[in-house]
């Protein structure tokens, strides 16, 4: 059994979205935990490219130590493990191994997305948390967090929420 991983306290950038959505925390979950599915919300919102597919190195994708490779419309990638995963609840990942820009700047970042229900909907939380390498790489994933990746990750969960909702119709 995998060692349940804990996301750094120190060294590290935060950033958090949220949205809620006429649907209930088991549909958001099985949503937004697929693999198969997370080209269809996790989409391009300048500069950030959307996810194009997914590769599930080590699976299935449902359980603490599972892996696997995304690949962006960029053509860059990222591998990301599960540390935690509690269905319909929330889930934890590692995000490593990035083939862009942020390779320099950061070893790994951490992404941690809850689903709450609230009377007939759900609210759909997404923290991501960015380490860096220096006071350097601090400044610039500051700067790239604020400035775009905050507005993806918004995006993202706004895409989720329509996904979601037109599917009821």
């Amino acid at each position: 059994m995998t060692e349940v991983q804990v996301i750094p306290q120190n060294a590290k950038l935060k950033r958090t979205a949220s949205v809620l959505v006429s649907t209930n925390s088991k549909s958001a979950f099985e949503l937004i935990s697929s693999s198969e599915k997370l080209s269809e919300w996790l989409k391009k919102s300048s500069p950030i490219p959307g996810a194009q597919s997914v590769v599930v190195i080590d699976g299935p994708y449902n359980r603490v130590g599972a892996k696997r490779i995304v690949n962006f419309e960029s053509g860059d990638s990222a591998q990301e493990e599960l540390v935690s995963f509690h269905p319909h609840s929330n889930y934890a990942y590692r995000i490593s191994s990035f083939s862009n820009f942020l390779g320099k700047l950061s070893e790994a970042a951490y992404g941690q997305i809850w689903f709450d229900q609230i009377d007939n909907q759900t609210r759909i939380t997404w923290e991501y948390y960015f380490t860096y390498k220096s006071i350097f790489a601090r400044i610039v994933l500051s700067l790239f967090l604020s400035l775009g990746y905050k507005k993806f990750m918004q995006n993202s969960l706004q895409n989720a929420k329509q996904l979601l909702e037109n599917s009821k119709s």
